[in-house]
Order: C-alpha cells, then structure tokens, then sequence
C-alpha cells in the first residue's frame, strides 16, 4: 500500500492530517489503543494497516484482513456519552457506503448496526470502541474487502468484495479500484459525516442511513449474549440509534446483540 497516494488524494481539513501506515499489526483499533494509553493519539489520526493478525468485528468474530482495508479512523468529541456509541456507529456506516458507492457505482447498503452490505453479502463492516474520560476519544475501525477473490471457509458464502461485484455481476465497475482509492474515498466522505455528526448529532444523519438501508421492513431475529431471542419486524431507528422491532406485542427498542435477517 502507498501511504504518500492516500495523503495526496486527501481533500480533508482535520482528519488524517496525522496519518500511520504501518505493515503488521494485531488490529489498528489496538494500534490506536496503544498510542492513546501514551498520549500519542491525537484528534482526526488515521492508522491504515497493510495487515492485520487479529482484526475483529462485533462479538468478538475475526475480520480477515488479507486483500482488504484495514483502517481505524480517530475522532475526539466534547459532550460525547457512551451511550451515543450506536449512532456514531451508524453515522459511520453512512459514510462508508455513500464513499464506496461514488467509487464504484454499485448497490451498497447498511444492515444494522455495522455492516456494509452489497449482492446481499457483507463487503465490510464497522468496529467502534471509546477510549479516555471527557473530550472522549472514539475509534472507528473500518474494514472493506478490496481484492479478495475468495474467502476463508466460515466466511466464503456470506462474503463480498469490490472486484467481485465488477466480475460476472453485471454491476459495471471500475476492476481498478484499489486500496488506496477506497481509503482515500471513505476518509474524504468520513470527515463530512463526522462534521456533521459533531453539528447536529445523528438526527441528521438518520435520513441518510433510513435512505441506504437494507434492515427496515424485513423480518429478523435478534440473539442477545445471555441467550435470548426476539424476534419481528425491524420498524424505525430511534434519534438515538436504537432498531425498534415490532414483536406483535409492541415495539422492542434494540441496541445489542446479534441480528440475523
């Protein structure tokens, strides 16, 4: 990957104005981590990795990194509360699919609360975690899968990438597209979205994901860790980020667990 590429696409005022790329790491949320606990871990800092060994997503699954983007992207926040966590992951979503749409002209989505779908396949996803006490800091962990022609067994069915949606889908895209365009795409997209998030909070980003979402109106069951499960149809996202569900006996307001549809 050409770091010197991705910092000369940037159109960006604040973010990636600290820029890391680094070839091996366990993930570059951890990366982040480590810089953060040394007080090295600066506003708008954008850590790209060529590899990573342990990359994850939610519930603790690996995200396999190999042909992918793996990217953590930094944004310190004022009057930020964990519980808003949710909707920056949202916001995020937004952003990433809006980018990789512009790049290659094709049909991607949002599944809540993480994923980035295309083909009905999980091109990527979002892992977001908070760091420190009041200005918090909020790491977006960003994977895409760029090249990959194949995947690992546990992923090969339900997984999707960039050039597979320009061969033989008749989705005409642009087979070209590599890692550092889409980087340079969803950090120019990113800052505007968390501009705006920072301005008016999810409120105004919620039209946006209710436009590009593959989650309304379908039905869905939702396992939670302790071994629950609902089960409806998902209905509305709250100004707060939460998936109302409606079970037949009322709206559930969801926040966790995991979401098959």
């Amino acid at each position: 990957m050409d770091g010197e590429k991705i910092l000369a696409g940037l159109k960006t005022q604040w973010l990636g104005k600290f820029f890391s790329h680094i070839n091996e790491t366990t993930s570059t949320n951890d990366y982040a981590k480590k810089l953060f606990e040394e007080g090295k871990l600066e506003h708008g800092a954008v850590i790209i990795a060529d590899r990573q060994t342990a990359g994850r997503g939610r519930m603790e699954r690996r995200w396999h990194s190999d042909g992918g983007l793996c990217m953590t992207v930094c944004v310190r926040f004022s009057g930020f509360a964990p519980g808003e966590l949710i909707s920056v992951t949202l916001a995020a979503g937004v952003a990433v699919a809006n980018a990789l749409r512009k790049l290659c002209d094709a049909p991607i989505y949002v599944k809540y609360p993480n994923d980035i779908i295309a083909n009905g396949k999980k091109l990527g996803g979002i892992l977001t975690e908070l760091k420190g006490k009041e200005p918090r800091m909020v790491l977006l962990g960003i994977g895409v899968n760029v090249f990959g022609e194949s995947f690992h067994e546990e992923i090969a069915d339900t997984a999707v990438s960039l050039r597979q949606l320009g061969v033989g889908s008749g989705i005409d895209i642009d087979i070209d597209i590599d890692i550092e365009m889409t980087a340079i795409a969803i950090i120019n997209g990113m800052e505007i979205m968390m501009d705006l998030f920072r301005e008016s909070g999810f409120k105004a980003a919620l039209p946006l994901w209710n436009d590009i979402n593959c989650t309304l109106g379908n039905d869905l069951t939702v396992a939670f860790p302790n071994g629950r499960t609902i089960k409806g149809t998902a209905k509305e996202i709250g100004e707060d980020g939460a998936l109302l569900i409606d079970t037949g006996e009322g709206l559930r307001r969801v926040t966790s667990g995991d979401i098959f549809q």
